[in-house]
């Protein structure tokens, strides 16, 4: 992603961790950049607006566990900002 003169780069992922049904995301932030985690259980259906949370970026690694059980499958996407 760009804006305003520079270059956030997109997180990659880490980790990924069932903790039962429910993933746990892992990855490293960068200081100064916001990342928001959306969720999709129907790809065809398209994606939430609103994301599930936003995770400001420090330099250290993030995890996100998603609270709502998954059924039968979930995707998820981070954007950086």
């Amino acid at each position: 992603m760009s804006g305003g003169g520079s270059t956030v780069q997109a997180p990659t992922i880490s980790s990924m961790h069932p903790t039962g049904n429910k993933p746990e995301l892992g990855w490293t932030s960068a200081s100064g950049v916001t990342y928001a985690v959306y969720k999709s259980t129907n790809l065809l259906a398209g994606w939430m607006v609103t994301p599930l949370t936003n995770i400001a970026g420090d330099g250290n690694a993030k995890i996100f566990a998603d609270p709502s059980p998954t059924q039968p499958a979930a995707f998820y996407r981070i954007t950086a900002r």
